[in-house]
């Protein structure tokens, strides 16, 4: 992750320990799994609030099939 006008790299942003019942965080909270191909109760969210034109990376490993959101 890289703060915006700063050229040095932070620590990998953290998912907050609450997440949605069909979702399982590994990695030390660093990466989230869902475990149904459903929508419902996947929601994930970042462990601490991103700072004013803070970027951030999402990396998707694999994509459901017959979904319309990507």
């Amino acid at each position: 992750m890289k703060s915006g006008g700063d050229s040095k790299f932070t620590m990998a942003a953290l998912f907050h320990r609450r997440c949605g019942e069909r979702v399982t965080l590994t990695n030390g909270n660093r990466t989230a799994i869902r475990n149904f191909s459903e929508f419902n109760c996947g929601l994930v969210l970042s462990g601490e609030p991103l700072a004013e034109n803070q970027l951030f990376e999402v990396r998707i490993d694999k994509k459901v099939r017959g979904t319309s959101f990507f």
